[in-house]
């Protein structure tokens, strides 16, 4: 391999939250949202694939946006499927938020499509973007080493089945993170008290920091004093207002 640097193979959110440090993100649906993330000190921004109508060719737009600007891209896919998620890693996004992680077995098969050998089976792009079209003359191994080492799979839990099987999904070789997602939970709990939400909510955070994965809350910490609370919880990844969630990590000794 050149001694090159690979922009699109530097995964800044990855590093610091491997560090134990807090990232910030925000939503991002066109090329100057992107670039002003950036400019406003966001770690990350990501991309909206469930709820969202990005074309493949508006995608690629907003990831080379989003090099440029020094923000790592992520998205939330449609769902757990192969040649989906695939698309999204080609184009390349570097961290896939999979909506309605159960169960162990769909965190998995998102290992599996979105990782190389030996953690998953991802279709090889040996010559495509992320691998600068063979100039970079990388190695296979390299490029599947390199290709593990900066993707994300992060598992958004919103089920009650997934606050069930929490265990066995944070335990996933190749899980990287976990999401909650809090109005799908109620709903799939029947919309329960919210007492009975806040429970399930707090038992995921709680097993996830457990086995040393990295957390969010993204719908529950736009306040300071829940930001300062989840914070104080193991919570590592937040959305919001970057200066005042750094300022609160400062504050509790957490680096950013």
């Amino acid at each position: 391999m050149d001694n090159k640097i690979n922009v699109f193979l530097t995964n800044k959110m990855k590093q610091k939250l491997l560090q134990g440090k807090v990232v910030v993100g925000t939503g991002a649906s066109d090329p100057n949202s992107v670039d002003r993330a950036g400019l406003q000190g966001y770690d990350f921004v990501r991309f909206e694939g469930e709820h969202g109508n990005l074309s493949w060719q508006e995608l690629d737009h907003l990831v080379a946006v989003a090099q440029l600007a020094s923000v790592t891209p992520i998205a939330r896919v449609p769902g757990c499927v192969q040649h989906e998620i695939l698309h999204y890693c080609d184009n390349g996004v570097l961290g896939l938020t999979i909506p309605h992680t159960c169960s162990r077995a769909v965190a998995e098969s998102a290992v599996n499509a979105a990782k190389h050998y030996p953690l998953g089976m991802r279709g090889d792009n040996f010559y495509g973007k992320l691998a600068r079209y063979g100039m970079f003359n990388y190695t296979q191994k390299e490029y599947y080493d390199a290709i593990n080492e900066v993707t994300m799979i992060i598992a958004l839990i919103e089920d009650k089945e997934g606050v069930e099987n929490v265990e066995e999904i944070v335990t996933t070789p190749g899980v990287d993170a976990v999401d909650v997602g809090n109005l799908d939970l109620a709903q799939s709990m029947g919309l329960p008290e919210q007492k009975a939400v806040d429970e399930a909510i707090h038992h995921v955070v709680e097993v996830t920091v457990k086995a040393g994965i990295s957390i969010g809350v993204p719908y529950l910490s736009g306040t300071p004093e829940n930001v300062r609370y989840w914070m104080q919880k193991g919570c590592r990844i937040f959305w919001g207002n970057p200066e005042m969630i750094r300022k609160i990590a400062g504050e509790l000794g957490i680096g950013t």
